[in-house]
């Protein structure tokens, strides 16, 4: 079995990653870690049956021979049951990051860590490269991923690979009444 997974607490960027991934490495299941963002719960709960994401507890560890890490290159930012495997000599792991190397970093057969303002930038290139279909519901969540990391293009982090990518995906049809409704953070009454 093949899995691909994020760091806790995950983010719009960790998601679009584990999604683009999926898309790589069609025969692996995403798993999400147990915490997940209050946003992308919410996001989440209108489309959780969009997607085909288990959880932790539902995974056979023994049965896993890939691990297929993403927007983290860092063991403690890792679902500890999947830390764990991590050791075990007889699994491949691949890791796909933007952040900085860490001290507690992942040892893996093959790593892609780039200096781009979301993760899913590095992925989604790939699925470009190969020339591989997504769908504009796809599309949507890989471009959410980047418009939350970089701040909607504006942190310094941004790179033109991240904007370069964002066009891609926003000609596969990307809902942006979607990106609006996750992006825009309203005052609440007290504020």
């Amino acid at each position: 079995m093949d899995i691909i997974t994020g760091h806790v607490n995950s983010d719009f960027d960790c998601l679009a990653s584990m999604l683009a991934a999926s898309k790589l490495y069609p025969d692996a299941v995403m798993v999400l870690p147990g915490i997940i963002g209050k946003d992308v719960r919410k996001f989440l709960n209108l489309y959780r049956d969009s997607f085909h994401f288990l959880s932790a507890k539902d995974i056979d560890l023994e049965q896993v021979e890939r691990i297929i890490v993403v927007d983290t290159n860092s063991k403690s930012r890792l679902e500890k049951s999947f830390v764990k495997l991590l050791d075990r000599p007889d699994i491949e792991i691949i890791v796909y990051d933007h952040h900085p190397l860490s001290e507690n970093m992942i040892k893996a057969q093959k790593v892609t860590i780039e200096d781009v303002g979301a993760c899913i930038t590095l992925i989604a290139g790939e699925i470009e490269k190969l020339n591989i279909e997504i769908s504009p519901l796809e599309a949507t969540v890989m471009a959410l991923g980047i418009y939350a990391d970089t701040n909607c293009l504006t942190l310094p982090g941004t790179t033109s690979k991240d904007a370069y990518t964002l066009a891609f995906l926003l000609s596969k049809g990307v809902n942006l009444q979607v990106i609006e409704d996750y992006m825009t953070n309203p005052l609440s009454l007290n504020q």
